[in-house]
């Protein structure tokens, strides 16, 4: 038997009424028990409206945060879940019905206290066709989890062993107001030894809004992207980081660089090739960006 809690940090979007309903649908052994616990940090309790129209087949919690900080909303999810597992989901994602029981039972397998699944994107019709084929928004590290052999972990699709998660009393940081408190939470889990690994079983589904497809978003994306994860491998001292600060930053500026070059040099072949090159850049010069103001210390 399993007892699992799904958790959510959710602004109150309406894509989370689908969340629900994927987890409501789920198909899991009968001597499982299932819990949800929404952290609901809309500032009107927009996520705690949503809720009640989910289906019923398990229990939901919701908890009223309303802080507009994704970390002291996941932290409240931390605090709430009783489950052996934890498996969050973002609630602008769906799950296949055999989600749950595809992590648990990898995870079991594998032994893992951290296990990460892909985020497949589905994007519009109308989508222009070089974020389809560059897939920007989701880079590999949010596809795979991984970085070659490095694995990054994001929590948009995964699962954490409560046991292991209370044995090193491990909470998001509250600084990561709007983005990378994932990044940095599992970097943490990391430097506590936590076996990590990833599964392709248990892919969840994103609708990708028209909003998120223009280039100027993905530019913006890229650099804020970057400079997040020079942050959080700069306080933890891990990747490319390892080396210090100035090993660092004159890398990063040397990638900077050359992006930067190719970019120009790939205009005339059309905007796959330049785009590609741009995003990189863009990512590069976040991370210079971050690195010029000061020195983190690793902890």
């Amino acid at each position: 038997m399993a007892h699992v809690t799904i958790a959510i940090a959710s602004c109150g979007r309406s894509s989370l009424a689908n969340t629900l309903a994927s987890i409501d649908a789920q198909v899991v052994p009968e001597s499982w028990t299932i819990e949800v616990v929404v952290a609901d940090d809309s500032l009107d309790g927009r996520a705690a409206q949503i809720v009640p129209a989910a289906g019923r087949n398990h229990p939901v919690q919701v908890i009223n945060v309303a802080s507009r900080n994704i970390a002291k909303a996941r932290n409240a999810c931390l605090d709430a879940a009783r489950g052996e597992y934890i498996i969050f989901i973002d609630d602008d994602e769906v799950a296949g019905p055999a989600w749950i029981e595809h992590l648990v039972e990898d995870a079991r397998r594998m032994g893992a206290d951290c296990m990460f699944a892909p985020v497949h994107p589905e994007y519009e019709a109308h989508a222009p066709a070089w974020i389809v084929a560059l897939n920007p928004l989701f880079p590999s590290e949010v596809r795979t989890a991984r970085r070659g052999d490095f694995i990054v972990g994001r929590t948009g699709n995964s699962l954490l062993r409560r046991s292991f998660v209370e044995r090193h009393n491990l909470r998001f940081d509250v600084s990561f107001a709007t983005g990378v408190e994932d990044l940095h939470f599992f970097a943490l889990c990391r430097a506590k030894k936590a076996k990590m690994a990833t599964t392709d079983r248990a892919a969840v589904r994103e609708p990708v809004d028209a909003s998120r497809t223009t280039l100027g978003y993905v530019l913006k994306l890229c650099f804020a992207r970057g400079k997040g994860y020079a942050r959080v491998m700069s306080m933890t001292g891990q990747d490319g980081f390892a080396g210090g600060h100035n090993k660092a930053l004159a890398s990063s500026f040397a990638k900077l660089v050359v992006c930067s070059l190719l970019a120009c040099t790939a205009l005339p072949f059309g905007p796959l090739r330049w785009i590609r090159f741009a995003s990189s850049a863009a990512i590069n010069l976040g991370k210079v960006a971050y690195l010029v103001q000061g020195k983190e210390q690793p902890g």
